[in-house]
């Protein structure tokens, strides 16, 4: 256990946390306000789009440190500020570039985690980046242009592949709740009933096990 915190630790830099976890804050704007002191959604924002531009920087290139869930995570941040749609067919395309394409492939749909990898090495990276690709179509696929529009929707597709591939077991408690609900999700804004009702059984199964086993992953309680 101490290994694995470790090592996800060193793979995701305090910078796309920061902004992944604003991002989602800022999505649901409605907790921001539900405390004076908090600042509000808008200023949350404008925040995540400041912190993204590096990511925009580095996905010119792209850089070797790029990696597939801060594209989403970016463009996310973008709609929510109704900004730079001329910016997303670029994000959109890289992360194209870090998907498994093979029908073959264990990994199909999944992403590479970072442009250097030469292949898919971590299979959460599907997890992870689908957390804000299955709210930029939920949330903001009207304001998004053609084709870019068309790009996310077919990456969307194969990354529901991704997730129904990427099998965890219930007491690996983040990856399994994210797996569950990016397959609810996914299944739900893309109409696909049958990919939902997948993500539901893995919750249920979540939930049975937790119910009979306690809380697995004791030294994470950010997962929650």
């Amino acid at each position: 256990m101490a290994a694995r915190v470790k090592h996800a630790a060193q793979r995701w830099p305090t910078a796309n946390l920061l902004l992944a976890a604003v991002v989602m804050v800022a999505a649901f704007s409605n907790l921001a306000r539900a405390d004076p002191a908090r600042p509000d959604a808008a200023e949350m924002i404008a925040g995540a789009v400041k912190a993204g531009e590096r990511t925009w920087q580095n996905a010119q290139g792209p850089a070797a440190s790029l990696t597939s869930r801060e594209l989403f995570t970016y463009a996310l941040a973008l709609a929510e500020a109704r900004e730079h749609p001329e910016r997303l067919q670029h994000l959109f395309d890289v992360a194209a570039r870090m998907q498994d394409r093979n029908p073959k492939s264990r990994n199909y749909g999944n992403f590479r985690w970072s442009w250097s990898h030469p292949e898919v090495m971590d299979r959460n990276a599907v997890e992870f980046s689908m957390q804000g690709g299955a709210l930029l179509w939920m949330r903001h696929r009207d304001w998004i242009p053609e084709p870019a529009r068309a790009t996310l929707r077919e990456i969307l597709d194969f990354a529901v592949q991704g997730c129904l591939q990427h099998g965890v077991g219930p007491a690996y408690t983040n990856i399994a709740l994210m797996n569950a609900e990016n397959l609810i999700l996914l299944g739900e804004t893309l109409e696909r009933p049958e990919v939902a009702e997948e993500g539901y059984r893995r919750f249920d199964r979540f939930i049975m096990h937790t119910y009979d086993e306690g809380i697995s992953e004791y030294a994470s309680p950010c997962y929650y």
